[in-house]
């Protein structure tokens, strides 16, 4: 039996496309006095084809490169936790 070893793709969202697209969204929709905050995000998988989650626990930086969230995929797999930071 032959066996190969090469490296894994790691995606920033666990699952869907790494690809830039104008379809990669997310909305802060509800914030509230306590600075809890839920929306969406819409993970791009490829043109057209996309999967809007739920986030919630969302913390935005003040300097608007960072943020924070959980999301429950499909509304029953999680709660999947994400820390992403704009680079450029």
């Amino acid at each position: 039996m032959k066996h190969s070893i090469r490296p894994l793709p790691f995606l920033a969202l666990y699952y869907g496309s790494d690809d830039d697209s104008p379809e990669k969204q997310y909305s802060i929709s509800d914030i509230q006095a306590n600075g809890d905050a839920s929306g969406t995000i819409a993970v791009f998988f490829f043109p057209g084809d996309i999967n809007v989650d739920s986030m919630y626990g969302i913390e935005l930086s003040a300097e608007l490169n960072r943020l924070k969230f959980q999301v429950m995929h499909n509304g029953g797999y999680g709660p999947l936790q994400y820390d992403l930071q704009r680079t450029q």
